[in-house]
């Protein structure tokens, strides 16, 4: 669980090209009105996406997985949720737009890598040889994403352990995604972390 924050650090574009700052907080409560004053029709489905999209660019999560990233001791796999994050977050990517994915993912299988960014999930038949790590940083409320994000984890040998961080931003629509995303998971393996 993650506090949005408070500083002024969401850019905010002008339609005269001016940009100024605010907080994720203030920038959440803009599109939670925006959504509690559409009423009915078609422009909710666009505001519920901007507000997604909003959460999804919030920098607390980053940091959050730099502090993670500097603490892991396993193989790790990172679900980022942009190719840009991806880069910026670990020096190996795999993501349509990286011309060496196919290398870094190959190198990742087989140990000569530890640490793997991604952009939503790998394919359902990838399989990675003792990936004991992972952190997802966006669960939406989709438990089928969520399955073959988590599904890369589960291929452990019976008497190992795979631990996964899924981000969450406390007191926000996010909370209520990532509960509906793991539901159907066995709810006494799961912690939730303050």
């Amino acid at each position: 669980m993650i506090d949005l924050s408070e500083k002024k650090v969401v850019p905010i574009k002008g339609k005269n090209g001016s940009t100024w700052f605010v907080s994720e907080q203030q920038n959440y409560d803009y599109w939670t009105g925006q959504l509690e004053g559409a009423g009915k029709g078609k422009n909710i489905q666009m505001l519920r996406i901007l507000r997604m999209k909003a959460l999804m660019g919030y920098p607390s999560k980053e940091k959050y997985v730099e502090h993670l990233l500097a603490r892991r001791k396993t193989k790790t796999l990172l679900f980022a949720n942009t190719q840009d994050q991806a880069d910026r977050l670990a020096p190996h990517s795999y993501h349509s737009n990286n011309s060496k994915s196919a290398e870094n993912l190959e190198k990742f299988k087989s140990g000569e890598i530890e640490l793997l960014s991604a952009v939503e999930q790998l394919s359902e038949g990838v399989n990675i040889p003792n990936l004991k790590s992972g952190i997802i940083m966006h669960a939406y409320s989709n438990n089928r994403k969520a399955s073959q994000k988590l599904g890369r984890l589960l291929r452990l040998n019976p008497d190992d352990t795979a631990g996964v961080h899924i981000l969450c931003y406390r007191n926000t629509v996010d909370e209520a995604w990532v509960k509906s995303a793991i539901e159907h998971f066995d709810q006494d393996k799961i912690v939730w972390l303050d």
